[in-house]
């Protein structure tokens, strides 16, 4: 767990094996259509103007995405590569036009949870769960994707 203080400890959580299983490795966005570069500003942009997203929301996630790519400038080796991903990530969604309203809340708290990670923090352990003080969210580490959201582990604490 990252703490209020940013040091990260150790916490025995007790799920079950089935939690540990890795995706499968294949991209998070795939198709054989061509996409052209689109922004993900300029999405929010166009969701704003139209009057899918507040202006508020337009300006959090907006300042994220630049925080993000700021903080990637700044990084390199294993973190680089793992926010890079991210943002990649986010950008591959936003070039397939699956960047709905609906899913900006986690894409970009995984933006931030990421960038909070990777420019404070050394590289976990591969499908390794973290999470964040202040949170019950569980994250897990996958070497190529960053910290994504580990639904399994979340569910099970759900219940």
């Amino acid at each position: 767990m990252l703490g209020a203080d940013g040091k990260v400890r150790t916490q025995e959580q007790p799920l079950p094996a089935w939690t540990a299983v890795p995706p499968p490795r294949v991209p998070l966005v795939h198709s054989t259509r061509r996409h052209r570069r689109v922004g993900v500003i300029d999405v929010l942009t166009r969701l704003r103007n139209r009057g899918d997203i507040s202006t508020s929301a337009y300006q959090s996630d907006a300042a994220s995405m630049r925080a993000a790519l700021a903080a990637v400038k700044r990084l390199r080796g294993t973190p680089e590569r793992e926010l890079g991903a991210v943002i990649g990530n986010l950008r591959g969604i936003a070039g397939s036009r699956m960047l709905t309203p609906g899913r900006l809340p986690a894409l970009f708290m995984t933006l931030d949870r990421n960038v909070q990670w990777w420019t404070s923090q050394a590289v976990p352990g591969a499908n390794q769960i973290v999470n964040f003080a202040g949170s019950e969210i569980d994250w897990e580490y996958y070497p190529g994707q960053g910290l994504e959201l580990q639904e399994l582990a979340n569910f099970f604490k759900a219940d």
